[in-house]
C-alpha cells in the first residue's frame, strides 16, 4: 500500500483554482473515495493530504461525506459542470485515481466510477491513460 504521503506527491502545487473548482474537485474525490462503499483510513488520510496541498480544508468534507453512498452519474454531471477548464478536469480526475491507489484493492464500484467519471469530465481514454501513466510513475519513484 502507498503511503497517503507519497499519494499527495503525485498531486501538483502549481494549478490556480477558484473556491467553486476547490469545492467541485474535493467532492468529486470524495465520491471516488465513496464509489466502493467503504472509506478506508488511507483514503481519508490521503484525502486530507492532498486537500492540504492544492490549498483546502477537507475536513468538514471529510466529516459529512463518511456516511454517503455510492455517487450518482448526475452528480458527477453537476460537478463536472462546475470544472469548466481542461486544467481542473484533469486534476478531478488525476486526483480521483490516485485516491483509488489509497486503499490497494480494486473494486467493481471503483472500476465502474472512474469509467463514468471519464465520460463526465469529458475526457478522452488517451487523456484518462495519460494522467494514470504520469501519477503511476510518480507513486512509483
Amino acid at each position: 500500500m502507498v503511503s497517503p504521503t507519497k499519494l499527495a506527491s503525485a498531486i501538483p502545487l502549481d494549478v490556480d483554482l477558484s473556491d467553486a473548482e476547490h469545492d467541485a474537485v474535493l467532492e468529486t474525490a470524495l465520491l471516488a473515495i465513496a464509489s466502493d462503499g467503504v472509506v478506508h483510513p488511507n483514503e481519508a488520510e490521503a484525502f486530507m493530504e492532498i486537500a492540504a496541498r492544492i490549498g483546502a480544508d477537507g475536513a468538514p468534507l471529510l466529516e459529512r461525506f463518511k456516511a454517503r453512498s455510492r455517487p450518482s452519474d448526475a452528480r458527477l454531471r453537476e460537478l463536472a459542470s462546475a470544472l469548466p477548464s481542461s486544467t481542473s478536469r484533469a486534476l478531478a480526475y488525476r486526483i480521483a485515481y490516485v485516491l483509488s491507489l489509497a486503499d490497494a484493492e480494486a473494486s467493481d464500484g471503483e472500476f465502474e466510477f472512474d469509467l463514468q467519471l471519464i465520460d463526465a469530465l469529458e475526457l478522452t481514454q488517451a487523456e484518462a491513460d495519460r494522467i494514470v501513466a504520469e501519477v503511476d510513475k510518480a507513486v512509483s519513484a
